[in-house]
């Protein structure tokens, strides 16, 4: 053991890691983001000093400041309004900060003054190859980073200026955006769908007599070389855009100048940042571009003015409701906490558009997006109604405060941004520049109205456009055509030139995470409940199948906790369409049924994880924080809402639905409304026949699986929605049939984590018991050397790999934890506690003692044969080796194994050999066929059966004394067997999801059925039973039996002449013991006739 040196700890340090998931660190080694080897790269290609700082882990670019002649000829002209502030550079210690924070802008666009030279190649937008249609519209975007303030540069002689370093990133995109300074060695470089160039500058910083804020910059970077071919200078783009390995030639260009003004303070009016990227090179120079004009707005670091007090009052002081605007509703928030509740509410949300369903003027009018002006190219596209197009509010800046009156209010700002059903929702989702597509808004809120009145602003104009009002409400009551935490509308003011029909928008009911004041203040008016009561009684049969069923079966119900029947009626799962219609094609869709009230008890908080759906209630508790019980009278009026999405994620179809739900059935009868998004002309026509917009002529079920017969029949939910239209209505649809696959109830739920923690328990016992079946023939082996070259090491083989293989698996999930949440997403799926965790790692602990004592035994039996072979050197056939007995083991197992696999496929006749999705814990999908799981199976037979192998070497080898314990060989079968007898006796808990995840028994697998634990039982005990008898009567028994009968019969050593050993190796064999033989107490010394 010596020779191993030091290098022995990291077995034990890897195996840390294996059961503890601790965090070892070699030396000085760690991970690192992928930033820094990039910015390393970008150094050391630019020359340039790279030091760490930014924020979110990026690398700061500095400059040498070596160009600052340049930058004073090239800047001059914009520096003639120098500001004569003589505190300039007494504060600008303090202002460095502001500088670089204030001064970098993420994801703003860039667009490119018209010529005959570009700057990059456009990729606007995204062809999909295959079909060569367009998917999504790419972005023009560009990120600029103040990299170092150099104020030791600032002097009297320049004038109130600073030298500064920064990097500009211009790029095409239809996937990422430019958040994080991703520096490549090139300066430009190209992808599918993707364009980047990098420009690195050093210039001047200043403040002017007006107030704005300027940089002026020389840049140098490597710029892809344009063709001679003016209509498509880049003769290099199809092939990278298709996935080719080319790339352009780059040049590179030291000629480059950027200047950008930035406000002095960000108001309504004034957060615009705008700029310029143009050559130094003359026209006629190949190098030269045409010039490219820069867009954003100040972000996060600096502080918002209200101020827009005079446009406030004009935009929300006596107005009139116009046709088409929200009107207030019942019952709105009146809060004190306004702030906290509307970013809540909108930060990260996207809000839906609704269509304008009730305009009477004319097409032009009422087919407008509102105020939002869009590119000609998305005319065809919008004119198709507003379908898929959403709205994000940005930069939310609110802020609360109390009147004189007592009366609470807020000052808020934000932006609307608008992104078109065509666009990039990610991208989307970052961008940061005022175009036609924004508003920019300011305006207030007060607890008397409960109304919040913005002035909005539209960009993409030198002077914004300010002639819009925004109004917003957060209402209290729940309806079916009122399913909406947040509404409101955009108008244009009454004197305005801007027409357009008000735009109306609302925020779902879910996913969010409301305060529980605002959740406890929200009730549910139900409007249907007449139409429902229709429904179920059309359904109902007073059949004997039905009184049976009533009597036998249970469903989920109210027992004296609400919560539970939130739960168990909210699905998160996926289904197929078509279930009871062979014919028609079967495709795979995604489920999301939340329930929304229970009676008068209404939940809006919803945990969305792996296919699972966990309501917490907020308004359901008395004052004395006990929970309401719901009566028992049936059936219990409902509230829910249901999307349905494809494989690629698009909505198939959403609905808000009440009506009544039958306990004693298990089935929801409900009427359904959904959102019409059509054609403007086919919306006009169908105006009359809907409801607020909403077509409700639409009638659903759901029928649920009972809670106590799941072994009798398929635990999974049937989901069917009708439409009550004609076939030659417009908004007519077909009907929808779904059925979902198998689900859990939460006490099925709670079975299986309590199954699991007990067959942990029941895990490490029996690994004890293993440990010690393993000590005993390890100490065992230490007393009968002789018998110690006949154990098989492929028995032991076997056992070590049945050992490994959960160690194995536990580093891949240690690395999955390393780099994802999924430990926690786990344990709010099934609600496991950090007791679980133990179980796992004292289970682990005692496998790798079980591993490395099974390896113990193999270096112990592997010695011995090397000491038998060394001194018979000239008889190696004596020596026992496995080749001969794995040969026929093998043989064995592959005949079994294809005997298993004709039975599976005979059984499952009508699903040959085929590919089967099966579902992760974490709800993810995988690709499994049935041979690969077999086989998986089959290896768990294979461990069963472990003493196959010794028993072939008994038979082949001439066995000397007792090579097993019977302890070690017994007890560990009877261990071995252990699950099976467990799980025949063990009432099975239906775990469609989980079952991989079984630490004891699968009861899903072929070998884990009735048939197997009654046959795999058998086969080990006559394995162990053979084993004993040839134990009992070994290979010197029979022979003696055989001399007395016939010599002829008696197996020889050899059938040659062999040499005699001489008497010194004689001597040497008898003082070791290797030939000694321990028959009835005596000791027979072997010889050869």
């Amino acid at each position: 053991m010596r020779a191993f040196g030091c290098r022995k700890w990291l077995p034990a340090l890897v195996l840390a890691h294996i059961i503890f998931g601790a965090h070892v660190t070699f030396g000085a080694h760690q991970f690192t983001p992928l930033g820094s080897g990039e910015s390393a790269s970008f150094a050391s290609h630019y020359g340039s000093e790279m030091a760490e700082g930014g924020e979110g882990g990026s690398f700061a670019y500095r400059s040498e400041y070596d160009r600052s002649d340049e930058v004073q000829k090239h800047c001059k002209s914009h520096l003639t309004d120098l500001s004569s502030d003589a505190s300039f550079r007494k504060d600008l210690e303090t202002k460095k900060w502001a500088i670089s924070n204030e001064l970098s802008f993420l994801n703003g666009e860039w667009q490119e003054v018209s010529g005959n030279k570009p700057l990059m190649p456009s990729m606007s937008t995204f062809t999909n190859a295959s079909n060569r249609l367009v998917e999504n519209r790419g972005f023009r975007l560009a990120s600029f980073w103040v990299t170092d303030v150099d104020v030791s540069s600032a002097s009297s002689s320049q004038g109130n200026t600073v030298n500064v370093s920064a990097v500009l990133q211009v790029g095409v995109s239809t996937e990422r955006s430019l958040s994080y300074m991703s520096s490549g060695l090139q300066g430009f470089q190209a992808y599918p769908g993707f364009a980047l160039l990098s420009i690195v500058m050093e210039g001047v910083y200043a403040e002017l007599r007006t107030g704005e804020r300027l940089l002026c910059l020389l840049g140098s970077s490597r710029l892809p070389l344009r063709g001679k071919n003016s209509s498509q200078p880049w003769d290099w783009l199809d092939p990278v855009m298709n996935g080719a390995s080319s790339s352009p030639t780059l040049v590179d260009d030291t000629q480059l100048k950027v200047v950008l003004h930035f406000p002095s303070d960000l108001t309504l009016m004034t957060r615009q940042v705008s700029g310029r990227l143009e050559s130094l090179h003359d026209t006629s120079e190949s190098l030269y571009f045409n010039p490219v004009d820069l867009f954003s707005q100040l972000g996060a670091y600096s502080n918002y003015l209200f101020q827009a007090g005079g446009m406030f009052n004009r935009a929300c002081s006596n107005r009139d409701i116009q046709q088409g605007e929200i009107l207030r509703p019942p019952s709105v928030y009146v809060g004190k906490a306004f702030c906290t509740v509307v970013q809540e509410l909108l930060t990260g949300q996207w809000v839906d558009v609704l269509p304008n369903w009730n305009c009477t003027t004319s097409n032009d009018t009422c087919s407008k997006f509102g105020p939002f002006l869009y590119p000609k190219e998305e005319e065809s596209a919008m004119m198709g109604g507003f379908n898929g197009s959403q709205l994000l509010v940005q930069d939310i800046r609110c802020v609360d405060y109390r009147e004189s009156d007592g009366s609470y209010g807020a000052n808020m700002s934000a932006v609307i941004r608008a992104v078109l059903s065509t666009q990039n929702k990610n991208l989307g989702f970052e961008r940061s520049n005022l175009d036609s597509l924004t508003l920019a808004t300011e305006g207030k809120w007060n607890s008397r109205s409960g109304e919040l009145c913005m002035m909005g602003c539209r960009g993409g104009d030198k002077k914004p456009v300010c002639e819009m009002r925004i109004c917003m409400f957060i209402p209290l009551i729940l309806s079916l055509k009122q399913r909406s935490v947040l509404m409101g509308s955009i108008s244009g003011l009454k004197a305005s030139p801007e027409v357009f029909y008000p735009l109306s928008f609302h925020l779902g009911i879910y996913p969010l995470q409301l305060p529980a004041d605002v959740v406890s203040s929200m009730s549910y008016e139900y409007t249907k409940t007449e139409e429902a009561k229709a429904l179920r009684q059309e359904d109902d049969s007073s059949g004997v199948a039905e009184k049976i069923k009533k009597s036998l079966l249970e469903y989920p119900s109210v027992e004296d906790d609400v919560m539970k029947l939130f739960d168990d009626l909210s699905l998160r799962s996926l289904a197929i369409t078509n279930p009871n219609s062979p014919k028609e094609p079967h495709r795979k869709q995604y489920i999301e049924l939340d329930v929304v009230a229970i009676k008068d008890h209404v939940s809006l908080h919803w945990v969305q994880s792996s296919g699972y759906n966990y309501s917490i209630d907020t308004a359901d508790f008395e004052k004395d924080g006990k929970k309401k019980a719901v009566d028992e009278e049936e059936p219990y009026n409902v509230a829910a809402e249901l999307k349905v999405k494809d494989d690629l994620g698009n909505k198939v179809i959403a609905l808000s639905a009440e009506g009544q739900y039958d306990s004693t059935l298990g089935r929801m009868y409900l009427v359904g409304c959904r959102e019409v998004n059509v054609p403007w002309g086919t919306l006009k026509q169908s105006s009359e026949q809907l409801e607020n917009g909403l077509d409700c002529s639409i009638k659903f079920k759901v029928e649920y699986p009972p809670t106590n017969a799941r072994w009798l029949m398929n635990p999974t939910v049937m989901l069917t929605v009708t439409s009550n239209r004609s076939q030659d209505d417009p908004l007519f649809f077909t009907q929808m049939e779904l059925e979902t696959f198998p689900i859990l109830y939460r006490r099925q739920r709670e079975e299986i984590v309590s199954r699991k923690s007990l067959e942990g328990g029941l895990s490490m016992l029996t690994l004890s018991l293993i440990l010690g079946c393993l000590i005993s023939q390890l100490i065992y082996v230490k007393s009968h050397a002789e018998s110690t070259p006949y154990i098989s090491l492929l028995m032991l083989a076997v056992q070590g790999l049945g050992f490994s293989f959960p160690l194995i698996t536990g580093v891949e999930a240690l690395f999955a934890r390393m780099t994802s949440d999924s430990e926690d997403m786990r344990d709010s799926v099934l609600n496991e506690g950090k007791w679980s965790h133990v179980i796992g790692y004292m289970v682990n602990l005692l496998t790798l003692a079980a591993f490395l004592l099974t390896v113990r035994i193999v270096q112990k039996v592997y010695r011995s044969r090397i000491r038998l072979l060394s001194r018979r050197p000239l008889e190696p056939w004596r020596v026992p080796n496995d080749r001969k007995v794995g040969a026929i083991c093998l043989g064995i197992h592959i005949l079994g194994f294809v005997t298993v696999l004709i039975i599976h496929t005979i059984r499952l006749s009508q699903r040959p050999v085929s590919s089967a999705m099966y579902m992760d814990w974490r709800g993810g999908l995988h690709r499994q066929y049935d041979w690969e799981r077999i086989l998986k199976e089959y290896y768990g037979l294979v461990q069963d059966l472990f003493l196959l192998p010794q028993v072939v070497g008994n038979h082949i080898w001439v066995v000397r004394g007792k090579p097993l314990r019977s302890l070690f060989y017994v007890g560990v079968t009877v261990l071995r067997l252990l699950p099976h007898v467990y799980d025949s006796l063990r009432p099975q808990v239906f775990n469609p999801y989980f079952a991989d995840e079984f630490q004891y028994a699968n009861p899903s697998s072929d070998f884990y059925s009735k048939a197997g634990d009654i046959a795999i039982p058998l086969l080990a005990v006559a394995l162990a039973v053979v084993v004993y008898i040839q134990q009992r009567w070994n290979g010197l028994k029979w022979g003696k039996v055989l001399r007395q009968g016939s010599s002829k019969l008696m197996r020889m050593g050899s059938k040659m002449y062999e040499r005699l050993p001489s008497k010194t190796f004689e001597a040497e064999m008898v003082e070791s013991g290797a030939d000694q033989l321990y028959d009835n107490g005596h000791i027979a010394v072997s010889t050869e006739s």
